[in-house]
């Protein structure tokens, strides 16, 4: 009898700790997957369609912020972009520095833009994302902090990026020069979100994408979205990553709002 127990102590001395290393092997595989979040800022414009036609051609998603007072102006494309299958999310209404001037102005023109989305069909999603991005130079004021637990104490996520296209600094950059700027950015970066524009004056998004595309596939990225089946796991990620809720990583419900 002590020379079975003996063996099987023996066994559980050998082979569970190989066990337990696999499995934590795994993990970490999984950890190091290289991923790329494409994003686009300011839309919709006449610049949006050719857009979704080079996502559309590598079969390929990416997650749209979009500003309601272009709505009026390209419905057309609005819908198409609607209809296409990318996750559309908010970004503004007004693109001004006055929705950060207190947490009532953001709330305004956040309400403003998700009632007018909707009237398009569109759904309520989770996530957003401040024009300038949460590390603009109102993110030490008290009203942007306001702001802030807004979103989050309402379940929501605010995005921002790791990799810039930096084509709203110079909307007429050359698909090059996007490519270059991307390249730029994206130093020793498993989880790369990318910043780009689809606005009136990024008559080059379309071919800059184009390019980027490619580099991100050379380099053996897998391409995914931010939409409502984003899991618990990727957005923890995201956040270890401080290109979601940078500023609030602990969970604000809506009985911490002011």
């Amino acid at each position: 009898m002590k020379k079975i127990i003996a063996i099987a102590l023996l066994f559980i001395t050998f082979f569970y700790p190989m066990n337990n290393v696999l499995a934590e092997d795994n993990i970490e595989s999984e950890s190091e997957k290289k991923v790329v979040y494409l994003t686009f800022d300011d839309g919709p414009s006449k610049n949006t369609p050719a857009v979704l036609e080079v996502l559309k051609k590598h079969n390929i998603k990416a997650t749209f912020f979009v500003v309601g007072e272009q709505f009026q102006y390209f419905q057309n494309e609005l819908k198409e972009l609607l209809e296409s299958g990318n996750p559309v999310h908010i970004h503004c209404y007004r693109h001004s520095n006055w929705i950060y001037g207190s947490q009532d102005n953001y709330r305004s023109d956040y309400e403003k833009c998700k009632e007018t989305l909707k009237s398009y069909g569109w759904q309520e999603t989770k996530f957003v994302r401040f024009p300038g991005g949460s590390s603009n130079k109102y993110r030490k004021t008290a009203a942007f902090r306001d702001i802030r637990q807004y979103i989050v104490g309402h379940g929501l996520y605010y995005v921002d990026w790791n990799v810039s296209a930096e084509d709203a600094i110079h909307s007429m950059l050359s698909p090059n020069e996007i490519l270059c700027n991307v390249k730029k950015y994206n130093k020793d970066s498993n989880t790369a979100v990318v910043l780009m524009h689809d606005g009136g004056m990024n008559k080059t998004a379309a071919a800059g994408l184009e390019k980027v595309i490619e580099y991100f596939k050379s380099e053996g990225y897998e391409f995914k979205c931010m939409d409502d089946d984003i899991s618990e796991e990727e957005i923890k990620l995201l956040m270890g990553k401080s290109v979601v809720n940078k500023f609030n990583k602990e969970k604000t419900t809506a009985n911490d709002l002011p």
